[in-house]
């Protein structure tokens, strides 16, 4: 590759989680609203596969390497990266003063909480960070100059029926609702400054999707 040759950082952003009703209606703030979405590290007081997860009055957030399931009243939803990195390690960033104490046994734990926990690689060039905004789960997949944004497909599994809707918004329906994946929005960065691409979610099956990009600027100097 030519020494002048620049490949900015790409992100894609806003891909935000929300719940729904079933049969329409207003959004469901109930669930999302009273889940704190703080994620705390797993040191003992919830599975081993798990490494941060957030708690809600009937709800949990879990977070793996291998992707992250929504748990809801009545249903549960996994969202799996289908052929990531399952050994990658997190990392809690923007760690709060809140900490969660749990006996096992004759044993005191004590876990740590964060604002958002960052899977480094979970695909060649790519990070993923999860962190909540406005009441939803929101998830960025980070992308290194050069890296292959085709890579990136997301399983479900738990959900009766995923659909993707005219506003380029994702469907997922349960037995509790709605679960919605809102229409990425991607930009190429560099220093300060960012340049938005075109992006939609596709479905590359019955329970599968993946995105779709505009054109990006390999050799952009600006």
């Amino acid at each position: 590759m030519a020494a002048a040759t620049l490949w900015p950082r790409v992100v894609f952003v806003g891909l935000c989680a929300a719940v729904c009703p079933a049969r329409g209606g207003p959004r469901i703030e109930a669930v999302y609203g009273s889940l704190p979405l703080t994620f705390e590290r797993n040191v003992g007081q919830t599975a081993p596969e798990v490494d941060f997860l957030a708690r809600g009055p009937g709800s949990a957030v879990l977070l793996t390497a291998r992707g992250a399931v929504v748990r809801l009243p009545g249903a549960a939803v996994r969202i799996d990266l289908l052929g990531a990195d399952g050994w990658v390690r997190p990392r809690g960033l923007a760690a709060l003063a809140a900490t969660s104490r749990y006996f096992k046994g004759i044993q005191a734990l004590s876990a740590p909480s964060f604002a958002r926990v960052e899977y480094p690689q979970v695909y060649p060039g790519v990070d993923l960070a999860y962190y909540g905004k406005q009441r939803e789960l929101e998830f960025d997949f980070m992308l290194a100059p050069g890296a292959d944004p085709g890579r990136i497909r997301l399983a479900f599994e738990g959900a009766q029926e995923a659909l993707l809707e005219a506003d380029g918004r994702l469907r997922l329906r349960t037995a509790s609702g709605d679960l919605w994946l809102g229409r990425p929005r991607v930009y190429q960065k560099r220093g300060g400054e960012e340049r938005e691409i075109a992006a939609t979610l596709i479905l590359r099956g019955p329970n599968e999707a993946g995105f779709r990009l505009g054109r990006t600027i390999p050799n952009c100097r600006w």
